[in-house]
């Protein structure tokens, strides 16, 4: 539960435990009264209007978890942020970097060395004073006196124990004789009869009823005289006892302990007694003793002091009323009657869930439309999975644990999913698990299909396997070796140890060790390795990875099952530090990988110490801009940029519009976002301020949001104009719209509903409103993007010119139904290659994102879902392993005829690069256009001009053209697409070459010579 939200329920228990329980104790009192001449009606009555008070607050509650009430709710549009983190920042190099497919661990300062101190020079910011958090103080209070009255309660009984210990047990002929005449006069029809004992610190007789049998207890010296009618005071003890008096006793008291600051449940409380007393009486006189003798009978007792036993007279103030009440002539009948009982408990039974229903059903939230319900799936069918697991010897391996994980893909790509929802990112879960047998064969079976899973956070179908004394083992699962079975070797374990101090040297105890993930890049055939990111909690933690560890009372910490061959990453938390990281290399050479080097990461050895820095937090309040009020649910981002780029940090602002965000600590600059939801109206705002000129132990940042224009629309199928629910729409402002004053990002995504309906907010001006269906069957369309150099590729695009006054009117947003494009892959002998990468512009377009990288392809088969019919789609494919490749000019045959794309042998271009000084880069770019063209060097850094041929080649091929060039300058780039333009880039500082190629053959090796690097020009 969020804080909002705690918030909002304490508030809600507040209000509704105060109305709700004085209804009912006033109702109570008030039927008390009316039936004060039958007190054990009233008694009764009493009692329901108590259990009435208890049970409707929850009730209550019950319903509105349900949804229930008697009327609807009001629609309110509320601030709420909500979407995926945005990307971690990165460092902007003069010469295009080469992009990154799975995350790298953060670099971490040495373990030797001290944490640096924070430059002092700017004022802090000032922020607004925090009103009285009267909320608190009043649950603190209410909790303190519930605790109070518990502990006096507890006290009570306590000493009714004692008193009951200390007692003396008699056997006295005439008090048996009096007891049982007092039970067969009153027809009690009791079950047992009670003890007998005399204490010293009782006045007159008390019942104890704690117990499986009741305890009379009589005081030492009797009163004395002929007016103390012995049978009368044992039959009111007895009547309380068969009335179970004990327990509507301890219910009032328990009341008090739940309500001690409403007087009405101490009105309750006393009023409950005297009725009891009453009610006691009526027994007496219904069993034939005279009114004048009972009445002289009490006036012979000396009262007892309030205790958990209960006396035949417990006050002189309450006696005096019993004893008129006697001598009156009106004595009604002693038992409230069990139609009368049904009919009491009937009616509380009602006015609990009438009051119960005394609310408004909750309204569907603004920010979270009614979705169509998924269209039902056909059932996935059966795979099997089967290998062996070895261990680091060779020897099968019994009883380790294997489990089968994948990304599983999100209703929407990520990117299209409002901000701060958690349900954005792919969930990685495990398909199957099993157990490997006493040969180390397994075999596990699941439904599998492959469209529902991706690749995320460099996990796409892995096989993970655990076994105690080993290193845990993360490994890809290839197409191959789904069927053929796969062989296992599990990695020797690495017990890492490590000593964590704080910044003043002393150890830092409780801080939570958490296993990041684990890579090894130095061979890029063969990539192992797993990651799940910053995880606060353990329960948020997937299945299959180990649990965090937390440092002892020397600071220190152990964890098991770390294999040996990785780069490590292990991330440290606790309140009193900043959140932070080290790698730790278990490769026993300690080689350090390329990525490794690029990052400037300085791993640690497996036995390490590391010293915290204080915790830094960046705190403030959201507002609105206008009017100062506070903005509530709130998506706040915080991302301190270090060397090598941010990672992001987030919370919502709570009822107050305040937020707090703990995390990295950095000299480097801090990016701070405020995402309220696109439809709420507000627009977003970021702020950056620099850590190494920031005071106080807290980065204090408020964040004033202002006002957009809100556009409603909907989005529809262009056949049918049917709703497509379940899509997303995003709004982006051109770039030279005047009045994007303050560079606002306004990637955070809405969803349609059920109705095809949206309602999103935007800049007055001109802009656009892209759409991501929730289905591949749409034809996508294309426009420049507005942030960087490439053309993006949504569902549906609809260019917008927004009043700054007046009504804007609705908008509709029609998506194009495609059809599917499917070519066969064939080998130069017809023959079908099995695997390839396929790449075309918009193959992985998500919204307003794309990266152009290649897409594997399995059983010879490319194809294009929702392909526009009427256009060529220009197909760079490629099959690394095979040394084959083509670009093709595929469209739909509108016969229907298959298609077909034969491969050719790649083409390699080797050469030698010179004046570089200190590290030199070389690499292959893919040049998208099918003629040849020159190019100025700025539109080369276009992406629609160039991309990567790394991201031409996919993930799986990333690292294909990678240690280029060689020590002596020389390199080769294999795997070329023949008919394909390439630029070959190197650089070194300031110093760079580039050349293009537009003419290489099938199978040519050619040789460009020495390119020799010169001053960039400025």
């Amino acid at each position: 539960m969020t804080e909002l939200e705690m918030l909002r329920a304490a508030d809600s228990l507040i209000l509704t435990v105060a109305w709700q329980a004085t209804m009912f104790l006033a109702l109570g009192l008030a039927a008390s009264f009316a039936l004060r001449r039958r007190p054990a009606r009233a008694h009764q009555a009493l009692m329901l209007a108590m259990f009435g008070a208890v049970a409707a607050p929850l009730l209550t509650e019950a319903g509105r978890r349900l949804g229930l009430g008697m009327w609807g709710e009001k629609s309110v549009t509320s601030v709420i942020a909500a979407a995926t983190p945005a990307p971690s920042i990165p460092s902007h190099p003069e010469r295009r970097p080469v992009p990154s497919t799975s995350p790298m661990p953060v670099a971490s300062s040495p373990a030797s060395s001290p944490s640096r101190p924070l430059n002092v020079e700017s004022p802090p910011l000032s922020l607004p004073p925090r009103p009285f958090p009267w909320r608190s103080v009043l649950l603190a209070a209410w909790a303190a006196a519930s605790a109070v009255m518990l502990v006096r309660l507890a006290a009570s009984f306590a000493s009714g124990r004692r008193l009951v210990r200390r007692a003396e047990v008699v056997v006295d002929g005439a008090v048996d004789e009096g007891l049982a005449a007092a039970a067969k006069g009153l027809g009690l029809g009791l079950h047992a009869s009670p003890a007998l004992a005399r204490s010293a610190d009782v006045r007159c007789p008390v019942i104890w009823c704690w117990g499986s049998r009741p305890l009379l207890l009589l005081p030492m010296v009797e009163a004395a005289g002929e007016g103390v009618d012995r049978v009368a005071v044992f039959r009111h003890e007895l009547a309380h006892w068969r009335r179970r008096d004990h327990l509507s006793t301890l219910a009032a008291e328990l009341l008090v302990v739940l309500l001690p600051w409403h007087l009405l449940a101490w009105a309750v409380r006393a009023q409950l007694g005297r009725l009891a007393e009453l009610a006691c009486d009526d027994w007496v006189l219904a069993g034939g003793t005279s009114a004048s003798d009972y009445a002289a009978t009490l006036l012979g007792l000396i009262p007892q002091p309030h205790s958990p036993a209960l006396a035949a007279a417990s006050g002189r103030s309450g006696l005096r009323h019993r004893i008129v009440r006697i001598l009156s002539d009106n004595l009604p009948d002693p038992a409230a009657g069990p139609r009368w009982t049904a009919a009491a408990c009937l009616a509380m039974l009602l006015a609990a869930s009438l009051a119960a229903l005394a609310q408004a059903r909750p309204a569907a939230k603004p920010d979270e439309p009614p979705q169509a319900a998924d269209p039902p799936k056909e059932e996935a069918p059966m795979k099997t999975v089967r290998g062996k697991v070895l261990d680091p010897d060779g020897k099968p391996v019994p009883g380790a644990t294997v489990m089968w994980i994948g990304s599983r893909k999100p209703r929407l790509p990520y990117v299209a999913m409002p901000r701060g929802d958690r349900a954005a990112h792919p969930r990685v879960e495990t398909i199957a698990r099993g157990q490997t047998g006493a040969d180390g064969g397994f075999t596990i079976d699941a439904r599998y299909r492959d469209e529902d899973y991706e690749k995320f956070n460099g996990i796409h179908i892995q096989l993970v396997v655990r076994h105690p004394g080993t290193g845990m083992l993360s490994v890809a699962l290839k197409p191959r070796e789904e069927t053929e079975g796969v062989t296992l070797n599990l990695p020797r374990e690495q017990v890492v140890r490590g000593r964590l101090l704080t910044p003043g040297g002393m150890p830092a105890e409780g801080v939570r060790v958490m296993l990041q993930g684990f890579h090894n890049d130095n061979n890029p055939v063969d990539l192992r390795g797993a990651f799940v990111g910053n995880v606060e909690k353990d329960e948020d933690l997937p299945d299959y990875w180990p649990r965090s560890v937390h440092t002892d009372a020397d600071g220190r910490f152990e964890m098991q099952g770390v294999p040996v061959g990785m780069y490590v990453n292990l991330e440290f938390r606790h309140p009193e530090f900043a959140v932070d990281e080290v790698t730790v290399n278990t490769i026993p050479e300690r080689t350090l990988s390329p990525g490794i080097k690029g990052f400037e990461i300085e791993p640690v050895e497996p036995t390490f110490e590391h010293v915290l820095e204080p915790a830094r937090p960046v705190e403030g309040r959201v507002t609105d801009h206008d009017t100062g009020a506070p903005l509530a649910d709130v998506y706040v981002e915080v991302i301190p940029m270090r060397r090598h780029g941010g990672q992001t940090f987030s919370t919502r602002s709570d009822a107050d519009g305040r937020y707090r965000v703990s995390g990295h600590t950095t000299d480097g600059t801090y990016f701070i976002t405020a995402f309220p939801s696109a439809r709420s109206g507000y627009l977003t705002l970021s702020e950056r301020r620099e850590g190494a000129t920031a005071q106080g132990k807290s980065l204090k940042v408020d964040l004033a949001l202002d006002k957009g224009r809100l556009v409603a629309g909907r989005v529809v199928d262009h056949d049918d104009k049917t709703p497509v629910a379940g899509a997303a729409v995003v709004y982006q402002p051109e770039p030279k719209n005047p009045n994007n004053k303050r560079d606002y990002d306004l990637r955070s995504p809405v969803s349609v509903d059920a109705d095809g309906r949206f309602r999103i907010t935007v800049l007055p001006g001109k802009g656009f409103l892209a759409v991501e269906a929730p289905k591949d069957e749409y034809i996508r369309t294309s426009r420049r993007s507005p942030m960087r150099s490439v053309d993006i590729h949504p569902h549906g695009l609809l260019e917008v010119d927004i009043p700054k006054e007046g009504d804007v009117p609705p908008v509709e947003i029609e998506l194009r139904k495609g059809k599917t494009l499917e070519a066969r892959v064939l080998d130069p002998d017809g023959r079908p290659v099995d695997v390839f990468t396929a790449m075309f512009k918009g193959i992985d377009a998500k919204l307003i994102d794309v990266w152009n990288q290649g897409r594997r392809f399995s059983d010879g088969l490319f194809r294009i879902p929702g392909a526009d019919p009427e256009k060529t789609y220009r197909v760079y494919l490629i099959s690394t392993a095979r040394r084959l490749a083509t670009v093709a000019e595929l469209k739909l045959d509108p016969t229907g005829k298959p298609l077909e794309v034969r491969l050719q042998p790649t083409a390699t271009v080797k050469g030698k690069v010179a004046g570089g000084v200190g590290n030199v880069q070389v690499y292959p770019m893919l040049l998208f256009s099918p003629v040849p063209k020159e190019y100025k060097r700025d539109e080369l850094f276009d992406g629609s001009v160039a991309s990567h041929y790394s991201n031409i080649l996919g993930q799986e091929d990333f690292y294909f053209h990678r240690d280029q060039p060689q020590p002596d300058g020389t390199f080769a780039f294999e795997a070329l697409i023949p008919g394909a333009g390439v630029e070959i880039a190197g650089g070194s500082g300031d110093r760079e070459v580039t050349m293009l190629i537009w003419d290489l053959k099938p199978g040519e090796v050619r040789d460009i010579g020495t390119l020799t690097l010169k001053e960039r020009e400025r």
